[in-house]
């Protein structure tokens, strides 16, 4: 029997066809602005299950559910850390997906550092079109930064897969989590601009600019934008189509923004809307 609030078990049972992604994306907020007609349920994400500190919580998502190759789904990704050239902490797309379509690479915006909503859109509805037996993972990255109704962000993340494991990044971002813990990431910012720093992340970049309120309101605008994409995508669907998200967001409980923490319900608690046509 298949436990309703575990997702890894929804996802592996494959009782779906087209299994969309919305990276970051929180329950709550979810329920509070989704307006398709379907099933929606909390469910935990397993991004924080044995789930190791070096290791970012969407790659840790994958680890964790796709242990076997999975010939008959293909993925669709504007993520570089599921990609078919080159292993992100130990997880190799090629070795768990009958294909994965890079859009990451192929449809990258570098103005805004990331895959825009629409592009996944247009970009699926071919690669559906043309494997109509095949089961489908659609991976937005949106509501995660940037946040795109701010404008381009002061510091953009880079697009190849190796960006996100250089050895720098990760003493980084170690050492400021262990900062932020006591600070709080909005305080932190703060003090980096009357010194002059730059923003670390885009994160921090919205944050300096509109403030934790203002936050909220683009995230927002990003889980919107990324919704009304897929009002063009799911007419065309037919079949069981889940939303779900690979791990929640922060936006400002505790004091922190993002999602490299453990323990927060918030991060772990997300959707899974089922449509069925």
């Amino acid at each position: 029997m298949i436990n309703k609030k575990d997702q890894k078990q929804l996802i592996k049972q494959k009782d779906w066809d087209y299994l969309i992604i919305l990276d970051a994306c929180r329950y709550d907020y979810f329920k509070e602005n989704c307006d398709f007609e379907g099933d929606l349920y909390r469910v935990d994400s397993p991004a924080f299950d044995r789930k190791r500190d070096e290791i970012a919580p969407t790659s840790s998502w994958y680890i964790n559910i796709f242990e076997d190759m999975n010939e008959d789904i293909y993925h669709v990704s504007s993520h570089p850390r599921v990609n078919s050239k080159t292993p992100v902490e130990g997880f190799k797309g090629w070795e768990h997906f009958g294909k994965v379509y890079d859009l990451w690479d192929t449809e990258w915006d570098e103005k805004f550092g990331t895959v825009l909503p629409e592009d996944v859109t247009e970009k699926s509805k071919g690669f559906i079109r043309k494997n109509p037996e095949k089961k489908f993972i659609l991976h937005y990255m949106q509501p995660h930064t940037p946040y795109l109704s701010l404008g381009p962000p002061a510091t953009k993340k880079k697009k190849e897969p190796e960006s996100r494991t250089s050895l720098w990044r990760k003493l980084r971002n170690k050492t400021v989590s262990t900062a932020r813990k006591c600070i709080g990431d909005k305080v932190a910012v703060d003090l980096m601009g009357l010194f002059g720093l730059p923003p670390l992340s885009p994160m921090d970049d919205a944050l300096r600019k509109v403030g934790t309120e203002g936050v909220k309101k683009a995230y927002r605008d990003n889980l919107l934008r990324v919704l009304d994409s897929l009002e063009t995508l799911v007419p065309v669907l037919s079949g069981k189509i889940v939303l779900t998200s690979d791990h929640g967001e922060l936006l400002g409980e505790n004091g922190r923004f993002g999602h490299d923490f453990e323990g927060q319900k918030t991060l772990v608690e997300v959707p899974w809307f089922v449509i069925e046509k």
